[in-house]
């Protein structure tokens, strides 16, 4: 089914389970994405109208103890299945950061896509089992710039676990 009222049509529509504009106002910190999750405003987490890539705002993470939470849900579990996770992020300034996560709730399941400075690395892991060392995980040579767009993406078809920046891929594929 086609996603009503866009153009061009997303064929993929029925299979998205958050997607997230931050439109709003200046300084709000509720948001609801277009699947009706909701979700809340961690630490000084709000919206800045100042700074966006589209739209009328961007959420605004000042990297001390910031960021956005909404319940659990079997939407955020991938077991063996394909899934793309894909944000756009600018940095105020570079240093070592969780870009999206979803923390190990009790169930032993969890994600990451990490930004680290300290090895120029962007990182992407996911685990069923909650334990690290088993954990899936997919990394390549990257340098974020301070004040500069990137769009950034972990995606997992079949076997094939792949991380890309600006849609080019960066480093080799992992076998997950």
């Amino acid at each position: 089914a086609r996603r009503a009222g866009v153009w061009p049509p997303d064929d993929y529509w029925d299979n998205v389970v958050a997607l997230l504009h931050f439109d709003g106002a200046d300084g709000s910190t509720a948001f609801v994405d277009q699947r009706l999750h909701a979700f809340t405003a961690l630490g000084n987490a709000q919206l800045d109208t100042a700074q966006f890539k589209f739209g009328t705002a961007s959420l605004l993470c000042d990297g001390s103890g910031d960021g956005i939470t909404t319940p659990d849900s079997a939407d955020w579990e991938f077991a063996g299945g394909d899934f793309t996770i894909e944000t756009w992020v600018r940095f105020n300034s570079v240093v070592a950061s969780h870009i999206v996560s979803r923390a190990n709730n009790g169930d032993g399941a969890g994600s990451w896509i990490l930004w680290r400075n300290d090895s120029a690395q962007l990182e992407f892991y996911y685990t069923t089992n909650g334990l690290l060392g088993t954990a899936r995980r997919a990394q390549g040579a990257w340098s974020a710039s301070a004040g500069t767009w990137y769009h950034l993406a972990a995606c997992r078809s079949g076997a094939d676990l792949r991380l890309f920046v600006d849609g080019t891929q960066i480093g080799t594929t992992f076998n997950a």
